[in-house]
């Protein structure tokens, strides 16, 4: 959990939104420590938020996705860059809906990738999204 505490800060695509708003993410640390929260483009019209905490021995993330929806994802797999999330559980979600299922994170000094896989009829559908970011400031 320390790795994600360390993402504190600010984290730019270097593309700008056509809105003018950061094309990126923001990590800020709360809750007297136990949670990480990750803002996906702040100010924008799609903006989200995703919560990293412990729950017990695991780590959860839960992603309030631009859809309504809020997939949970726990800590699969990691190594001292890469971290797997996978699907646990998913609230708000309509039948036949897709989703948020799958989230990889590549930390590597600076630059931090994000690969996220969207889920529909339980299945992976598409290419992940990808965003590759470095530290600002």
């Amino acid at each position: 959990f320390k790795a994600m505490r360390d993402l504190a800060g600010t984290w730019d695509t270097g593309e700008q939104q056509t809105d003018g708003s950061l094309n990126g993410v923001i990590f800020k640390v709360t809750a007297g420590g136990s949670m990480v929260v990750e803002t996906m483009f702040p100010g924008a019209k799609h903006e989200m938020v995703n919560a990293y905490h412990l729950d017990g021995e695991n780590m959860i993330c839960t992603h309030y996705c631009a859809q309504g929806v809020q997939p949970r994802m726990k800590l699969v797999s990691f190594d001292d860059n890469v971290r797997k999330f996978g699907f646990m559980d998913c609230t708000n979600l309509k039948p036949g809906a897709g989703h948020m299922g799958g989230l990889e994170l590549v930390i590597e000094g600076d630059k931090l990738t994000e690969r996220w896989t969207y889920i529909k009829d339980g299945k992976p559908a598409g290419d992940p999204t990808v965003f590759e970011m470095t530290r600002k400031g």
